[in-house]
């Protein structure tokens, strides 16, 4: 998902609440703080990483793998670091720190996103490490 196509998204689920900021810094303040929540309780795919120098490492990940903190783009056009399941639970995330009327809504729904998400890769990965020993 294009960091354009993010915005949209926020702005739709907060129609009847706030409004979304235009002011650029700011919202890759609040991506940055969802990205950081992101890291911190899904096992992204995207952002399993061994490198522990040039990355940003939030904590272990599965086997010898760490999460890294996902980059935030720089330009409308950039695909946001992060899977793109994630990135439903980051417009949440971003819903919840702005909205008036919806907080725990946006929460809930953001965390219901990662919960679906960590099941599907906690199968993934249960799939591969059969298939290893498979053969």
């Amino acid at each position: 998902m294009t960091l354009k196509r993010f915005k949209h998204l926020v702005n739709a689920l907060l129609i009847g609440d706030t409004v979304l900021t235009d002011n650029g810094e700011e919202l890759l303040a609040l991506l940055g703080y969802a990205f950081e929540r992101i890291s911190n309780n899904a096992d992204a795919l995207k952002l399993f990483t061994t490198d522990i120098v040039d990355e940003r490492i939030i904590r272990n990940g599965p086997g010898n793998t760490f999460i890294r903190l996902p980059r935030l783009p720089e330009y409308e056009e950039d695909e946001l670091d992060i899977d793109e399941e994630l990135c439903y639970a980051a417009a949440r995330y971003v819903c919840s720190f702005i909205s008036k009327e919806k907080v725990m809504l946006h929460i809930q729904e953001a965390e219901k996103v990662i919960n679906s998400y960590n099941q599907k890769v906690q199968a993934f990965l249960e799939n591969v490490e059969e298939k290893k020993y498979d053969k």
